[in-house]
């Protein structure tokens, strides 16, 4: 259970910016004549991503006059050379910094008392599995500002959606290849960068029988978009699935993977505010495809598209 300290924590320290002003302004004026420390992942698997590049650092050190420093990591997807090229000094200790850059949740023993981070802490749900480390924060005196919770204009302005798109739909490529065996693709946690990852893909020769689908037109759809395209894999509309011949990848929206069960016209509206009168289509097109890529929101009140 939740208990009303920690309540009141949220209310009072984990900071949603709705304003109009937008973040960028409001946060970075925090930064003014502070100590940025980037942390190292301390989440065990170990997450090789980290919240600031060096031209990010860079930036920010010379443009808001704070002084960033950086914990080494040997596991981090950038070596601290590169940070320190960038002007960006090594320090393990980051007991004097102002504020501190992490990405998934700091262990609750690496925290340190009356501090700033900034972090994914998973804790705006109330998820039970992390009540441990709000409590820490409050007992800590600590300042916890959550990505998932800054917006600019109502909008979130961190959010890794589109990131598990384009990861998501090169891992399906990938996986698709070593099962039959006609092409090979690099892991995409090996790619340098996105470029990278493109460029493994432009060296393929995409079989004829390369047909995929993929649902939804949000945020991790938009991903797996960029994805396929960079594969030249051509694309085509829903309603020509039925008659093409050769490889394609075709996007479905919910007009197309969901039909009302009564037979009347679909209505998106109908299907946000109660989708218990909806079917699913999709096996409409599922036939003719060999690689599913499911891109869109799931709402437990919905039909499962497929069974």
């Amino acid at each position: 259970m939740w208990s009303a300290k920690i309540r009141e924590f949220y209310a009072k320290y984990v900071h949603i910016n709705e304003g109009t002003m937008g973040i960028d302004a409001k946060i970075c004026t925090i930064f003014k004549h502070m100590k940025i420390g980037i942390l190292k992942e301390g989440k065990v698997p170990v997450d090789k991503r980290v919240a600031l590049t060096p031209a990010h650092a860079a930036a920010l050190k010379s443009n808001f006059d704070c002084d960033v420093v950086v914990q080494p990591s040997a596991i981090r997807a950038i070596a601290d050379d590169e940070y320190v090229e960038a002007g960006i000094a090594l320090q393990q200790d980051l007991s004097d910094c102002d504020v501190l850059f992490g990405v998934k949740e700091v262990p609750i023993d690496q925290l340190i008392p009356n501090k700033t981070y900034f972090f994914f802490s998973h804790t705006y749900k109330q998820q039970p599995y992390n009540a441990k480390l709000l409590k820490a924060c409050v007992d800590r005196n600590i300042r916890l500002i959550d990505y998932e919770l800054l917006k600019k204009n109502g909008n979130r302005v961190v959010a890794f959606g589109r990131f598990a798109g384009l990861v998501g739909a090169y891992n399906g490529l990938r996986g698709w290849g070593e099962k039959y065996g006609q092409f090979a693709l690099k892991p995409a946690h090996e790619c340098r960068d996105m470029q990278d990852m493109f460029a493994q893909l432009k060296g393929v020769d995409w079989p004829s029988d390369m047909r995929i689908l993929l649902t939804g037109k949000g945020r991790v759809a938009s991903g797996a978009v960029e994805t396929l395209q960079a594969a030249g894999i051509p694309q085509i509309a829903p309603v020509e699935i039925e008659n093409h011949e050769g490889s394609f990848w075709s996007q479905l929206d919910v007009e197309h993977y969901y039909r009302t069960s009564d037979g009347s016209p679909f209505d998106r509206k109908e299907l946000f505010a109660d989708p218990s009168g909806f079917e699913s289509n999709f096996m409409q097109y599922a036939p003719y495809a060999k690689l599913y890529i499911a891109g869109h929101y799931y709402d437990s009140r919905a039909p499962f598209i497929f069974t």
